[in-house]
Order: structure tokens, then sequence, then C-alpha cells
């Protein structure tokens, strides 16, 4: 008798193996942005672009498809609606030199009402996703969400619930490890255009760091005009000067949560301090796998020998 292993065992194993970053993945730096709808991500655009002319790896993972922003758009809420907003966050990225965004397509306005099997499913997907792009550095709204939408504040609570979760599990392999909240600094209020004082500004002194992403700006400021549907001409143009000329490309993030328990302030760069911990679990990871097979082959051989 000899060990068989079931094809819903092998199956699992090879879902597993598949869900685990490339070693091309595992080889770089990768920053994963998390926001509620597209156009979101234009709070930290400089920061991304800037990091892709790095020769980062850098993804936006977009929750809904912002299917009701109906304020400046003929386009009646719903799916065409989201369908147009899709196509135009996907041009943004291009703009900013980095990944097509990772569209998860839940509900636009909805989603403090979701219900906790909801939002564990949102976790769920956001944790695959994670995992398949080797994700060292995340950037998602704080409390105040940036605008207080509550979209934005329940994406960010679930993305710092699940980290929270990842890091507390005895072996947390594969998390990412740090996670920066986005803000406003109060400082630049005054500074504001009217059509952009909708922002909720946070003391500046809540900003661990304050990156200089000036490389990005132009880039960023090509994405803006992806927003047809959102933003009229004026507004366009207020957020690309709100970028170059009261913002200057320096991007306040809130370090709130790393691996090592350790909070930084004045980095150099988002991926200071990220070690190769995530390499180390893949490659434990691939490890168990070969283990698996080998115990597999010997336990049949063993089985062929006596049979």
């Amino acid at each position: 008798m000899f060990f068989r292993p079931s094809i819903t065992f092998l199956a699992a194993l090879l879902l597993w193996s598949s869900l685990l970053p490339t070693a091309d993945a595992l080889s770089k730096d990768v920053l994963v942005a998390i926001f509620a709808h597209p156009d979101d991500e234009t709070t930290v655009a400089p920061l991304l672009a800037h990091y892709g002319n790095q020769g980062a790896e850098v993804y936006v993972i977009c929750v809904t498809s912002g299917q009701q922003g109906t304020a400046f758009t003929s386009i009646p809420a719903g799916p065409l609606l989201g369908a147009a907003r899709e196509a135009e966050l996907t041009t943004a990225c291009a703009s900013y030199g980095i990944h097509p965004p990772r569209l998860l397509q839940e509900q636009d306005g909805q989603l403090a009402s979701y219900t906790p099997a909801q939002i564990t499913t949102i976790k769920q997907n956001v944790r695959t996703f994670l995992i398949s792009v080797g994700a060292t550095v995340l950037v998602t709204f704080g409390p105040e969400g940036f605008t207080g939408h509550t979209d934005h504040i329940t994406v960010g609570n679930l993305v710092t619930e699940l980290i929270d979760a990842w890091y507390a599990e005895p072996n947390p392999v594969l998390a990412p490890q740090k996670l920066y909240y986005s803000m406003f600094p109060q400082s630049l209020y005054p500074s504001l255009p009217v059509s952009l004082q909708f922002f909720v500004p946070v003391p500046d002194a809540e900003a661990t760091t304050f990156f200089d992403a000036i490389s990005g700006v132009a880039q960023a400021q090509a994405g803006v005009d992806a927003y047809v549907t959102q933003f009229p001409p004026s507004v366009m143009t207020d957020i690309k000067d709100f970028m170059g000329n009261i913002q200057q490309g320096q991007i306040p993030l809130r370090l709130v949560r790393t691996k090592n328990g350790m909070l930084y302030a004045n980095e150099a760069s988002v991926f200071d301090n990220v070690v190769g911990v995530s390499v180390g679990g893949a490659a434990a990871a691939a490890t168990f796998l070969l283990l698996v097979s080998a115990g597999c082959r010997r336990a049949k051989n063993k089985g062929d020998a006596t049979s």
C-alpha cells in the first residue's frame, strides 16, 4: 500500500502554487495602491509614476467601478458609466507608466453597507492579487478617506484589517512589508482652489515622510486628462496646478503598519527598510511543494517494491 494523493489534494496544491509570485516579481520592488474609485489614485499619482520610472512594479487595485459618478457626465449611472470609468483608469495608468489596474467591480457608493461576508470576499480578492504580484509596499486611504467619502473610508479600513489579520498569523508568508495612508496636509489647504476644497486636511505632523515624486508629476498630470467623465476642463487644470505648483511633487504619506513592527520617519523611499522576507516565504512555500511531491514519489516507490 502506498500514499496516493487525491485529485482534489493535487489540484489544491497546484492552485496554491499558481498564486505564488513569479521569480521576476520577487526580484523587484512592488508598490500596490488600493483605492475605491477610478480617479482616486490621482491623490498619489506622482508617486506611482515616480516609482514606475525608478523601475519598480506598480499596480492599482480599484475596488468599485465608480458607477454612480454622474456629476459631470451625461452617461447614466450603472454599468455603462462603470465601464467608461474603468477605461479612463486604464488610460491613466498607461500615462503613469505602470501596470493596468486590477478591477474588482464592486458597487460604487455602497461599500459602507456591505455585509461582513462581502467585505471578507473583497479582502480575499485583494490578498490573492497581492500574493500573485509579490507586493512589498501598500498605499491606501486613511480614516478620513482624503475627502470623507464613505467608500474611501471603507476601503482604507478593510485594507488595514487585512494587513492586521495577515501579520497576526503565525507565519505571515508573502505579506506586504509596509502599509501607508495617503493624506492631504493641512498646511496646503489655504492654497487650494475652490474646486478642491472638499479635501479633508490632516495635520502635517501625521505625515511620517513627504516623498519627493517630482519626476512623476508630468505623467500624473497627463493621467488627469483621462477622466473626462469626472472632471470638467477647469477642474482638470486645478488638479494639475495642485500637483505641480502647490504640492510640487511632494507626496505626504503616513506609515501605519510594518511587518517588523517598526515605524519609520523621514524615509528617502517607500522601499526603505524592505527586506527579502517575502522571497524567503516564497522559497519556503515552493520547498513545501517539492517535499510533498518527493514524499508522494517515495511512498509510491515503496509501495511498488512491496506489491
